[in-house]
């Protein structure tokens, strides 16, 4: 394998390498942003329970 070669084969795996961690790091945003969003709900709901219950 030429040196040129092996610098193709590199920055391929690189690349790949970068669109896959692309793809998890936005998998994990929206799984933290369901997750954020379902909290934030249950903090609304209790706070509207609280204020009923005064």
């Amino acid at each position: 394998m030429t040196n040129m070669t092996l610098v193709s084969s590199i920055e391929h795996s690189l690349e790949h390498g970068y669109i896959e961690m692309s793809e998890i790091n936005l998998s994990i945003a929206s799984e933290n942003h369901e997750a954020e969003c379902e909290a934030w709900q249950c903090n609304e709901d209790f706070l509207v329970y609280s204020k009923d219950g005064e």
